[in-house]
């Protein structure tokens, strides 16, 4: 009479392994993100937990509509007033004006997410995005783009601090930008990075250029500016 063999006991099912918590209070994470406003962290969903899908499913809005980035698995809010999205406007649409000349590239605006990392998504003030990373010619259909920008801009707000913008100019370039555009309208000045410790500061007569990315791009800060106060204005203004 042949024998029967017992049937293997299943394998306990394994539990899925938790990753480890990035921070253990909101100090510490405030510190993370650069020493910025508690009140640009957003508790819902709660910070440390937010994923790519859920940043997707929530448009990459916050709970009151505002645009955010997802940084440490935290979603917190951009700053942006009315004169940086006012300028932000411009500066893009002098850059499409140049590109509807020269096909080469796409201006990405001011809600435009961009994963520059695992679980990392930036969110420039505007950005310019090269063709040739989208050999479809067509723009993406994803909720989160994937091609990295070779410029980036980010307009300075007095809710930025330092540490924060090092912070995103380090992720920007580890991402493959070329080129990062710090615009601060309260001084009428551009810092243009060419690297993270690499810049080079434009006011005055100087203009704007970005010859390995925009050959033949010129816009003089005196155009640019043009309609922004003077700088001792801004220190009277609420």
């Amino acid at each position: 009479m042949p024998s029967v063999k017992p049937r293997p006991k299943p394998k306990p099912a394994s539990k899925p392994r938790k990753s480890a918590p990035l921070f253990a209070t909101l100090g510490e994470l405030v510190d993370r993100l650069g020493g910025i406003s508690p009140h640009r962290v957003c508790a819902d969903p709660p910070p440390g937990t937010v994923t790519l899908r859920d940043f997707a499913r929530r448009d990459g809005r916050s709970a009151s509509g505002a645009v955010c980035e997802l940084i440490d698995r935290t979603l917190v809010e951009k700053p942006m007033g009315a004169p940086e999205s006012v300028i932000t406007m411009q500066m893009a649409g002098h850059i499409y004006h140049y590109l509807a000349d020269n096909p080469i590239a796409f201006v990405v605006g001011a809600a435009y997410p961009i994963k520059v990392a695992p679980g990392l998504v930036r969110v420039p003030s505007f950005g310019v995005t090269m063709w040739a990373t989208r050999p479809t010619g067509f723009f993406t259909t994803d909720p989160i783009a994937k091609e990295i920008p070779a410029l980036v801009a980010v307009l300075l707000s007095p809710e930025h601090t330092a540490a924060e913008i090092a912070r995103a100019v380090n992720d920007y370039f580890t991402a493959g930008v070329k080129q990062f555009w710090l615009v601060e309208i309260r001084k009428l000045e551009v810092w243009d990075y060419s690297a993270p410790s690499a810049r080079t500061l434009v006011r005055g007569e100087a203009s704007l250029t970005a010859p390995s990315i925009l050959p033949g791009f010129q816009w003089p800060l005196a155009d640019a500016f043009r309609y922004l106060p003077d700088p001792s204005a801004w220190e009277t203004a609420t």
